[in-house]
């Protein structure tokens, strides 16, 4: 599987990340890509950037940059077990990706049930289009009841290319949500969550593990740029790709 889009991407702004968004663009012309999203962290988290950043990401950032499409997104915390998040509407309206994450630095785990309710509503919020590295264990939910509603909710589920290097105990969960995923025809993204550029576009494991589990190709959205485009532009109440 060829996949020519990269869409979780960190930039200096979040302060354990460590490239601009033109060493990304740079680096996606190297490797062939054809699309990146720039996903710093949202508010509730420590590591954020200025709320400028977000704001004026549409009048200072172009959306193609030499000939590589760049997304104005974020990746925003989940900030309760209600599943609110921690951006706010009018931001996420002028953003082109949002993923929603669990991030432990931002709120306790709880149980099971807990966390499904969160995620339920996370699908039912309409500026949201994936859920980011949903198989911590450390937020374990009724993987069955969410997947169907985002099938219902056309929403996405991230396959994190980290998954497989820093959270290692939780492998055997994202196999479970991607065969899911597979079952309910569940679209997914493969991304790199890259926090430096050398990891941009490598996702190796994902794609090992897709492969063993038979993952259609046609329900990967990122598989390049043109899948990303029309999804995006389905929407509503959202900023579209209007170029």
């Amino acid at each position: 599987m060829n996949i020519k889009t990269d869409l979780h991407c960190h930039t200096l702004v979040s302060t354990h990340a460590y490239s601009t968004i033109q060493e990304y663009v740079d680096k996606a012309n190297k490797l062939g890509l054809e699309m990146i999203a720039i996903t710093d962290h949202g508010y509730g988290i420590e590591d954020s950037p200025h709320r400028w950043h977000f704001s004026e990401m549409n009048s200072i950032v172009p959306n193609i940059i030499d000939n590589v499409y760049v997304l104005h997104g974020v990746e925003a915390n989940i900030m309760s077990h209600d599943g609110n998040i921690d951006i706010s509407e009018k931001i996420l309206k002028s953003l082109n990706w949002v993923i929603a994450s669990y991030h432990i630095h931002c709120i306790e785990p709880a149980s099971l049930e807990e966390h499904t309710n969160a995620y339920l509503n996370i699908m039912e919020n309409k500026y949201v289009d994936v859920v980011g590295h949903s198989g911590s264990t450390d937020f374990v939910f009724d993987y069955e009841k969410v997947i169907k509603k985002a099938s219902e909710y056309n929403k996405i589920i991230e396959i994190n290319e980290k998954t497989f290097s820093t959270r290692k105990e939780s492998i055997e969960n994202c196999v479970k949500i991607a065969k899911l995923c597979k079952k309910y025809g569940v679209k997914i993204t493969v991304d790199s969550d890259s926090h430096f550029t050398s990891s941009l576009g490598y996702y190796p494991n994902s794609l090992k593990m897709l492969d063993e589990i038979k993952f259609p190709q046609e329900l990967v959205v990122n598989l390049n740029a043109n899948r990303v485009i029309e999804y995006i532009n389905q929407r509503k109440n959202r900023k579209n790709l209007n170029i």
